[in-house]
């Protein structure tokens, strides 16, 4: 808004579009409000003096003029506040063009009452004081835009002035004297005030920017914590949990189901051949086995359950509130969803299988470390009856060695002779 005059402020274009957009806003809301004393005026000159009578012509014209400033201004605030400015190209002519009506008549009313009425009439002082309030108005109504001000205040006081000069009696020429003195006055103190409103608009954009600043930068930061702490509790290659993370896991469900007095089961799986997979097709074959199999499995899986890579190509499952009969049908599903065909290495490479052991034990009774060594004793178990099977286990009474675990049950659906 450089037809406005005011300072630009170095701020982001956006948020300083914005606040002349308010500006225009509260341009036009002052203005329709400033508006209002001039039908009180009509008013004083219809009722208080003999004006409308003897001059009705003028006197018409003018309230019309008034009146169609009044409807301008109502349908420019209309359309600053619901249409977003439509008229952006035209509405501050628009504007322009009430001030030029409105002031310019009652600068003309003025030098009328002047002429025909004479400077000592009393209503004529009566009158010239509404002037000088609607004068003063004008600073505060048009602060946005001081250009607009001083055009009002010269269209106000202006004429009636140059005509007291032009009668050249010692009472005119006092009249005009004080009224170049109050308009003087009223330019001084606008462009003050003009200065002020600029100055706190420009310092709430730099809060504002500043504000938008500030909350990026914490969005960022949040971004940035939140991705190292992916990073630091997950598998970059899988993204799973990594062994710490689902280690951790497996303690927290450990002590819960000791609170809780609830069993906790626990699957580890392992990958048949990986090796083999890894020789034959190469390291990114293997990558994209294990990213397969790592996808596979928080299907198979309960919201509440924890899956996390354990090592190499072994994954570590936490099953909290699972008896020996759920494990065993969660595992076997798990294996066989993998068997079924829906991980392979490449086109010409058979089926990837899975080899998992599960361990159920009481957490009143067993550590994680102990469900950890039963598990992964039951996955050998598993892998020694020929791999892509299922083994179950539970955890017997603990041992100064260490615990020691019953085989219960092997599922081995497809056993294989190349181990």
């Amino acid at each position: 808004m450089a037809r406005n005059g005011e300072s630009r402020s170095p701020v982001d274009p956006t948020i300083w579009a914005e606040v002349q957009r308010r500006t225009d806003q509260d341009l036009i809301t002052r203005a329709l409000i400033g508006i209002g004393v001039y039908p009180v005026l009509l008013v004083l000159l219809a009722t208080m003096m003999p004006f409308r009578r003897e001059h009705g012509t003028f006197f018409w014209v003018a309230s019309a003029v008034i009146a169609l400033s009044v409807c301008v201004r109502l349908y420019l605030l209309w359309c600053s506040r619901h249409a977003r400015l439509p008229l952006r190209e035209y509405w501050f002519r628009l504007l322009l063009s009430t001030v030029l009506g409105v002031a310019g008549t009652m600068g003309g009313l003025s030098v009328a009452v002047l002429h025909w009425y004479g400077v000592g009439t009393w209503i004529f002082s009566l009158v010239m004081l509404w002037l000088i309030g609607t004068a003063c108005g004008s600073t505060i109504t048009f602060t946005p835009n001081r250009y607009m001000m001083q055009l009002n205040i010269g269209l106000l006081l202006g004429p009636s002035t140059l005509y007291a000069f032009r009668l050249h009696s010692e009472q005119t020429v006092t009249l005009a004297v004080g009224a170049q003195v109050l308009m003087g006055y009223l330019v001084l103190q606008g462009r003050r005030l003009h200065r002020m409103y600029w100055d706190l608009l420009s310092e709430q954009a730099v809060r504002q920017h500043q504000t938008q600043e500030l909350q990026a930068a914490r969005l960022a930061a949040e971004s940035a914590r939140e991705a190292m702490r992916f990073q630091a509790t997950h598998d970059s290659l899988t993204g799973l949990w990594n062994r710490a993370e689902i280690v951790e896991f497996l303690e927290r469900e450990v002590r819960r189901a000791a609170r809780s007095r609830t069993p906790l089961g626990v699957l580890m799986l392992d990958i048949d051949r990986f090796k083999r997979i890894n020789d034959q097709y190469g390291h990114l074959a293997g990558d994209g086995v294990l990213k397969a199999v790592a996808e596979r499995l928080p299907a198979n899986l309960r919201a509440c359950d924890g899956v996390g890579r354990y090592g190499g190509e072994e994954f570590l499952l936490v099953l909290p509130g699972c008896d020996l009969h759920q494990l065993k049908i969660a595992g076997e599903r798990i294996r066989g969803d993998i068997a079924a065909g829906s991980v392979t290495a490449l086109a010409e490479q058979p089926n990837v299988t899975v080899s998992i052991g599960c361990a159920v034990g009481n957490a009143d009774e067993h550590s994680a470390e102990d469900l950890l060594r039963a598990a992964d004793e039951a996955l050998y178990e598993a892998k020694r009856r020929g791999r892509n099977c299922v083994a179950t286990v539970a955890l017997g009474q603990l041992s100064p060695a260490g615990p020691s675990t019953e085989l219960l049950d092997v599922s081995t659906p497809s056993l294989s002779a190349d181990r």
